[in-house]
């Protein structure tokens, strides 16, 4: 026991050093003497993990040993010499999928498996797979197998090991797996074949020949007919293969042969009242087995010569002789694999005669799962040959044998962070171009460009200039920093009051004297009375005239003491601030000041008073009067009013009125990007926020409501009343209703044009919770039918009534046709998905009276749910839909959002900002702590210059607002992952 358990051990630490990180394991990280950061890190799509003080690292192919040593590196930042340990808690399952006789998902664990031990796994009769047609689906390839020396135990000569997302088929074993035999025998019938089977040995297992028997035996075989004397059986070793069909011809019997793609392969005779036909005999065969198109051409043996016909001969009445041999040719290659990012990945057929071009292919398999951006690139495999088409090349020509895969495009991804105006996380586009140059425009662009000093990628570091020039490629999941340049200041001293004190350069501004004095506001440096400059402690004095042929270098921290010629001064109050000056012999008058002055419109003046010599003036109105020196003129303004636009418009932001414009409803709605339009929803009763109060505005109103200063406008939605129509000899589509409209079920077939002579007399309707009921047609045309409520599905089934029927919180709900073994996950599949808004862990599936319930976070628990016809899948709404707000809010905590709602908008639920809160960096964490993380700009909403980034949410999401406008994002996810393990550590200790 003890050396099992060391062996045991050592088989662990060997496998740990050798294996690779693969997206979903699981890593269990440690780090001693921090029991706080401990976690169980999953591994995500992009092959990444989050960990705090470290963020996201990309960890796929590495060892544990090197995770291990990349942690130590990045957490030595923060801690000094920590100690990391990292093991594998999970790995994730390596899943081939087999369909078929059997539809099953299998997880190969760490071991490798061929096709053959994959076989003695699944539990299957071996006798009911076609072993001889076993194929395995790969990367787009296709592998065909022969395993059938299995039946006889003996090892194939050919096996496959499979690989991680292979797919398996294994074909149902057919009549061809038989041999049949028929005419004068004593038991006429099918049987089994065995291996290396003769003719003596079929007909010894017919009971042998009878009396009606002529002496002549026919074997039909897939390939040729041969014809044998009965005497020559017992001394001729003639072999079966599997299909043939073995005719004891008797005497005087009016028969045919027919072979080939019938359902029925075989002889058939014919009574003296019979005509001997080709119509007839295919008739007896039971009619051709597949769609005319798949066959290639009908031949007629007879006496030793094979006459061709088209298949169009299969219609008329052609006549045939006694002992004809009829083979229906089907073509040998019908068959295109189609795999990758469609709905119903398979095997379909198509022919050779007809012109299928890949639009009609991939809607054959269900259709792209998602739109055309989301695929990267169809490959078709042809003969060998690779073919790589564009997704817009949809009338591509397919040809049987050819292996489709669509490959699903998956974003590039990169953080920005530092002086842009939107740093974040942000995702480009197939047709986008992965440059430094496209993720700054992204951002926003620099807040200033003549502020930056370099962008740091990787180790390597760029100029503005060279972004703009050159195509930069980046790395998926790379980090970009934009550093600013570090302010250059002097201290003026001096007579121009609102100018004194520190006076900061822009990068690109010269560090000298002469451009201090400029910026100063003294242009004519004959006005400087005296120029000093202070120093280390020491001042320096200079001649103001020289200063324009003789300037002198700045040093950060000089203060400049300058004293100017006394000159005329008019003074500016009020809403505005400053004063200008005029020379000694200069007349001045109102308007003459504020011209000069230049900082205000005359159509923004409210009023105005002039103050001079201790008397006072009012004008509601500019009136030019002459001023003295020293009036001090204060100016009333009409101000700006800026109100804040969300919920159901196009794009949710702050709108400003100029003081010319009326702040009505109505345009500020427009302002915002107008109502949103949706096929579903449309806009309802808006809500003005005004004051801590809440005033509710009919829809109708908005042109007449006038706004103030500082409103915020919450456009409010409402469903509309739809129905979903689909099925045989209807339009299948979605239908509205006005307000004044009632949803009959005849006023919905009478907006699609009613239903065509194809399809059923029942109407089935589903309403939104599941419950189904069937509408007989001719009733609903009499009486209306039943008033539908919003969200029901009206499906008219074919009469084979094989389909289901999906409800609720899914992309596409509907009836749709089971085709073959349906799992509940293949279903939902079909209809798009389950929502962001749908209950995973309630799923609700109906079969007549009973009710089943089912958690679809368990994969495990649905994939393997059959779905039989007349079910009814209901995926009800979230019960819970909530976000936290976290941080520099004024009631932190859950706030319950809806389908539009934004992050300024559950911001405000929360309260609003506190005084400290950093607005222009706010961190949005989708599905929680551990998710995509993305940093919005609320900066802009809150002065009124618009812009920035204000996301939608969804429920789980985090949002956390921070006090300090230069936190990055890994201090901000130990922040939120703190907060969260303390709610866990009360719930515990509480009991909650």
């Amino acid at each position: 026991m003890k050396r099992a358990l060391i062996f045991l051990f050592l088989l662990i630490a060997v496998f740990s050093l050798s294996y690779t990180i693969r997206k979903g394991d699981v890593l269990r990280i440690e780090v001693v003497g921090y029991p706080d950061l401990t976690r169980s890190c999953a591994v995500d799509i992009e092959g990444a993990i989050t960990f705090p003080y470290v963020g996201r690292v990309k960890v796929e192919g590495l060892s544990v040993d090197q995770v291990t040593d990349l942690l130590k590196e990045r957490l030595s930042r923060s801690f000094s010499e920590p100690e990391v340990i990292v093991s594998l808690q999970q790995i994730a399952p390596r899943n081939v999928y087999v369909s078929g006789v059997v539809n099953r998902v299998v997880n190969m664990g760490i071991e490798d498996l061929s096709v053959s031990e994959l076989l003695s796994l699944l539990s299957v009769d071996l006798s009911s797979v076609d072993l001889s047609k076993v194929k395995v689906l790969r990367d787009g390839k296709v592998f065909e197998l022969d395993l059938s020396s299995l039946l006889w135990g003996e090892a194939p000569e050919k096996d496959v090991m499979l690989q991680e997302n292979d797919q398996v088929i294994l074909p149902e074993k057919s009549y061809t797996e038989f041999v049949k035999i028929v005419g004068a025998v004593s038991k006429p019938g099918i049987y089994p074949y065995r291996r290396e089977m003769t003719l003596l040995d079929a007909v010894a297992a017919a009971g042998g020949t009878t009396q009606e028997s002529s002496g002549k035996i026919i074997v039909l075989s897939k390939d040729e007919t041969v014809e044998v004397s009965e005497k020559d059986i017992y001394q001729k070793n003639l072999l079966l293969k599997p299909g043939d069909t073995v005719h004891v011809q008797k005497i005087d019997e009016r028969f045919a042969y027919v072979v080939g793609a019938v359902a029925r392969p075989g002889m058939y005779t014919f009574s003296r009242e019979e005509s001997l036909t080709l119509k007839n005999l295919i008739a007896k065969a039971g009619g051709v087995s597949v769609d005319k198109r798949f066959i290639e051409k009908a031949l007629i043996t007879r006496g030793g010569e094979t006459l061709e016909y088209d298949p169009d001969v299969l219609d008329e009445n052609v006549e045939i002789e006694v002992g004809d041999v009829v083979e229906i040719k089907k073509f040998e290659k019908t068959e295109v694999y189609v795999s990758g990012y469609v709905s119903r990945p398979g095997v379909y057929e198509i022919s050779p005669k007809e012109n299928v071009t890949l639009e009609k292919l991939l809607s054959m398999a269900g259709g792209i799962k998602g739109t055309l951006e989301e695929v990267d690139s169809i490959v078709v495999t042809r003969d060998g040959s690779v073919i790589t088409l564009s997704p817009n090349n949809l009338d591509f020509s397919v040809k049987p044998g050819d292996v489709v895969n669509v490959k699903e495009f998956v974003p590039k991804k990169a953080y920005v962070l530092g002086y842009v105006r939107n740093p974040g996380l942000y995702t480009f586009g197939k047709n986008e171009a992965f440059t430094l140059r496209n993720l700054i425009a992204k951002a926003g662009g620099f807040v200033d460009e003549g502020q930056v000093v370099s962008v740091k990628v990787a180790g390597k570091e760029y100029s503005p200039d060279e972004i703009v020039k050159e195509d930069i490629l980046l790395e998926d999941g790379v980090f970009v920093y934009v550093e600013r340049y570090t302010d250059r200041f002097v201290y003026m001293v001096g007579d121009n009051v609102s100018r004194n004190g520190k006076m900061s350069f822009e990068k690109e501004e010269p560090f000298t004297l002469s451009t201090a004095l400029k910026k100063y506001g003294i242009e004519d440096f004959s006005l400087i009375k005296s120029l000093s400059l202070l120093r280390n402690g020491r001042e320096m004095t200079f001649d103001p005239e020289k200063i324009l042929t003789e300037d002198v270098p700045l040093e950060k921290g000089d203060t400049i003491l300058v004293r100017t010629v006394q000159t005329k001064r008019v003074y500016f109050t009020g809403d505005v601030y400053g004063y200008v000056d005029f020379a000694k012999d200069e007349d001045i008058t109102l308007e003459k000041a504020l011209a000069r002055f230049g900082k205000v419109q005359r159509k923004y003046i409210a009023g105005l008073k002039v103050i001079m010599d201790g008397r006072v003036q009012k004008f509601d109105e500019l009136v030019d009067v002459p001023l003295e020196d020293g009036a001090v003129v204060e100016l009333n303004l009409k101000e700006s009013i800026r109100v804040y636009v969300d919920g159901f418009v196009r794009a949710p932001q702050m709108v400003v009125f100029e003081p010319d414009e009326t702040p009505v409803l109505d345009r500020a709605i427009v302002k915002a990007g107008g109502y949103r339009e949706d096929t579903l929803f449309e806009a309802g009763n808006i809500t003005v926020l005004r004051d801590g109060h809440e005033i509710t505005v009919p829809k109708e109103q908005t042109s007449s409501f006038e706004l103030e200063d500082g409103d915020l406008v919450f456009v409010k939605y409402r469903e509309k009343t739809h129905v979903y129509v689909f099925g045989e000899g209807i339009t299948n589509t979605l239908v509205t209703f006005e307000d004044e409209e009632t949803p009959t079920l005849r006023s919905v077939l009478g907006k699609v044009g009613g239903v065509k002579s194809t399809g059923s007399e029942r109407i089935v309707v589903v309403k939104p919770d599941g419950e189904k009921e069937e509408v007989d047609y001719e009733e609903v045309i009499k009486t209306g039918g039943p008033v539908l409520e919003s969200g029901s599905v009206v499906f008219v089934p074919l009469e084979t009534e094989n389909f289901a029927y999906v409800v609720g919180e899914v992309a596409r709900p509907g009836a749709y046709e089971l085709k073959g073994d349906v799992t509940l996950l293949k279903l939902i599949a079909q209809a798009g998905g389950l929502s962001n808004w749908a209950l995973r862990t309630k799923v609700i599936l109906r079969r007549g009276e009973k009710e089943f319930t089912y958690d679809f976070t368990s994969i495990e628990e649905v994939q393997n749910v059959k779905v039989e016809p007349g079910d009814v899948v209901y995926v009800p709404p979230v019960e819970t839909n909530y976000v936290y707000v976290l941080g520099n809010v004024k009631n932190p905590g859950i706030v319950k959002v809806d389908r539009y709602s934004t992050v300024f908008d559950v911001v405000m639920r929360a309260g609003g900002f506190t005084e400290k809160a950093a607005a222009s960096r706010i961190f949005l964490f989708r599905g929680g702590p551990q998710g995509e993380v993305t940093v919005c700009d609320l900066s802009g909403v809150l002065s009124g210059k618009g812009g920035g980034v204000n996301l939608n949410v969804s429920p789980g999401d985090v949002v956390f607002v921070p006090d300090n406008p230069l936190i990055q994002v890994t201090e901000a996810l130990s922040i939120v992952n703190t907060i969260f393990s303390t709610i866990r550590n009360v719930k515990d200790v509480m009991g909650w």
